[in-house]
């Protein structure tokens, strides 16, 4: 009778084993959810890169097929186009993050007072890229010189592409 109730001591798991195992899985899903949102905002932002691209090589087209004049200040706002120029060439741009009623796409001659929100592109005629991706751009004195720059998710707010 002895060995009957040492036999079921010795089949189950103790206490403290099973305290360590939740604890190592409780670890590997503190680490996931740690690391999912920062591996989303990376998809997002480099979408939103390769939109701004997309934007620019509509723009570069419009200018070839414009005897080398850059579009005229317009926006693209959910799907409508408004102002003086014709930013109708936008609408068969291919892209994946900025949809037709979460995004604006807008050309300006100038550049902005303030960086672009991540919902926004900003086409600026007659400009250049800072030194780094990040730096604000800067006026140009060549207006067939154009500029992206969009808004992103991060410490940097703000990324300048040329076009």
């Amino acid at each position: 009778m002895l060995k009957q109730v040492k036999r079921k001591r010795e089949e189950g798991f103790t206490i403290i084993e099973v305290l360590i195992v939740l604890a190592i899985a409780a670890l590997i899903l503190v680490i996931v959810f740690l690391a999912v949102p920062a591996l989303q905002r990376s998809s997002r932002n480099t979408q939103r890169k390769n939109d701004a691209a997309n934007v620019l090589s509509a723009v570069s087209d419009y200018v070839s097929n414009n005897s080398g004049q850059p579009p005229a200040a317009c926006s693209s706002t959910a799907g409508a186009f408004s102002g003086s120029g014709d930013c109708k060439f936008l609408q068969d741009v291919k892209l994946g993050y900025y949809n037709a009623s979460n995004a604006t796409i807008k050309v300006v001659t100038s550049v902005p007072g303030s960086a672009p929100d991540t919902n926004t592109v900003d086409i600026i005629t007659g400009a250049q890229c800072g030194t780094t991706a990040a730096d604000n751009p800067t006026s140009s004195t060549n207006n067939r010189q154009y500029v992206a720059w969009y808004g992103i998710e991060g410490s940097t707010g703000a990324q300048c592409v040329e076009g």
